[in-house]
């Protein structure tokens, strides 16, 4: 009986009464399974005709040129093979019905061989369906036995940990309040370190931008890291800057000169994320664009305290392409969310 897993073929039964020759497959010579039919005419097992044209698209009796276009599924040939009668490919049984039936008679068949269920623990035997349970019975009754006392020795062991971890929970717990406190004001921390910018006009910004030629900056508000913290501001390119002009779209984050600088640590000490959001109403399937960067890699003079009222921009001049922003949800009503989240570098 064909088997799927190995290569494309028809359903190899023998019929109760022989199979018609328009009902084969010119390529198996089995009775064609998902028969398609040609633009020329021919009938094709589906996985056959998939096989034998990976080399050439071309129809295999008459060589005609196949495209997919030029093969449809022929419902009609599979409704009447499938009809057909067949019978049990198990010696001894007596079994006949239409050959969509054989599957489910063959996966229920006493007569069918199937291997022994204990096949992952080593037996390799193999018997008629009808004989394999006098097989586990006979043979690995003892194994289960063994199996058995290990999983009650195992559960008893088990019971022993269990009733140490609870003696232990008191500290756990002690030890999982003070972890909850401290991850409380790491989240008040990270809150403090994240920044998201909302660009209403972005999309005419850009469309003027690429009308016009012209390059166009936008700027956010200028905004602190946290109370009496580093002051700082966002640098957007529409159109692109650099290596991106024209073609992508451009972001920098700028350090200001800011009035709490002389208590500060310099260089500026954290890593720096960028990040596109994307505007599905569904959260599983957005797909969020992101550039990070760290300091004290080379790039000394951004990321140093400001000696004039701002340093160079620190960014990605290829930050995503004007083709990419289409892609997905990241422009919505000409608006986008742009967000900058920083991190202590390590």
């Amino acid at each position: 009986m064909a088997d799927s897993s190995g290569m494309p073929s028809g359903f190899d039964y023998e019929f109760v009464m022989e199979l018609d020759d328009e009902y084969a497959c010119p390529i198996c010579h089995l009775a064609m399974r998902m028969p398609v039919l040609t633009k020329c005419g021919h009938r094709f097992c589906k996985e056959c005709l998939e096989e034998a044209n990976k080399s050439r698209q071309n129809c295999p009796l008459d060589q005609e040129e196949l495209g997919p276009q030029h093969v449809f599924e022929d419902k009609a040939t599979e409704r009447k093979i499938l009809s057909l009668k067949v019978k049990c490919p198990n010696k001894g049984c007596e079994w006949q019905g239409e050959l969509r039936s054989a599957k489910s008679h063959v996966d229920e068949c006493p007569l069918t061989i199937i291997p022994c269920s204990y096949g992952t623990f080593g037996c390799d035997f193999k018997d008629q369906r009808k004989s394999l349970i006098e097989h586990v019975i006979v043979t690995h009754l003892a194994f289960t036995v063994e199996k058995l006392t290990e999983l009650l020795q195992e559960n008893e062991h088990l019971k022993k940990e269990i009733q140490k971890v609870n003696r232990d929970y008191a500290d756990i717990a002690a030890q999982l309040s003070s972890m909850n406190t401290m991850a409380q004001e790491g989240n008040r921390l990270r809150q403090r370190l994240s920044y998201t910018w909302k660009v209403n006009d972005f999309g005419q910004q850009l469309q003027n931008a690429k009308n016009q030629n012209r390059h166009v900056r936008l700027y956010c508000d200028p905004f602190c890291t946290h109370k009496n913290g580093y002051r700082l501001i966002i640098e957007l390119h529409p159109n692109g800057n650099g290596e991106g002009l024209g073609t992508h779209v451009s972001v920098y984050l700028i350090i200001m000169r800011g009035e709490y600088d002389a208590i500060l640590t310099w260089p500026f000490p954290h890593k720096i994320k960028f990040m596109l959001l994307d505007q599905k109403p569904d959260q599983a399937q957005r797909k969020n664009v992101d550039f990070t960067c760290i300091s004290h890699t080379g790039n000394q003079d951004f990321f140093k305290r400001p000696s004039n009222d701002y340093n160079s921009g620190i960014g990605c001049p290829c930050f995503i392409s004007h083709e990419d922003l289409t892609k997905e949800s990241y422009v919505i009503d000409g608006k986008i969310f742009l967000r900058l989240e920083l991190k202590q570098a390590s």
